[in-house]
C-alpha cells in the first residue's frame, strides 16, 4: 500500500490526495521542464523516477491530471502541461 502525503489538491469538486509517488513524479516533471523547455515523455518520466511501467506512469498522470496539477490537450494525456509552468520556444 502506498502512503499518501498530505498534500491535498482541490479542483473543481474533486479533492485528490497524492501519493509519495505522485509528488515525485510531479517534482520530475516540473525539474526536466525547466531544465530543457520541453515536456518529458512518458518513457522519460519512468527513467527519471525508477518506473518499469509505462502504465504505471499513465496510472500517475491520471491522478496528476484529476488533481489539476497536469493539464492533458487533446484527448490523449501524451500531451499535456503542466500548470504555472509555461513552455516557450527561444
Amino acid at each position: 500500500m502506498v502512503k499518501a502525503t498530505s498534500i491535498i489538491c482541490v479542483e473543481g469538486a474533486y479533492i485528490v490526495e497524492l501519493s509519495i509517488k505522485d509528488q515525485e513524479i510531479y517534482d520530475f516533471i516540473k525539474s526536466f521542464v525547466l531544465k530543457n523547455n520541453l515536456v518529458p515523455s512518458f518513457r522519460e518520466i519512468a527513467d527519471g523516477t525508477n518506473l518499469k511501467s509505462l502504465s504505471t506512469v499513465h496510472h500517475h498522470m491520471k491522478t496528476l491530471i484529476k488533481a489539476g496539477l497536469i493539464i492533458p490537450y487533446g484527448d490523449k494525456s501524451i500531451r499535456y502541461s503542466v500548470k504555472g509552468l509555461k513552455v516557450v520556444e527561444i
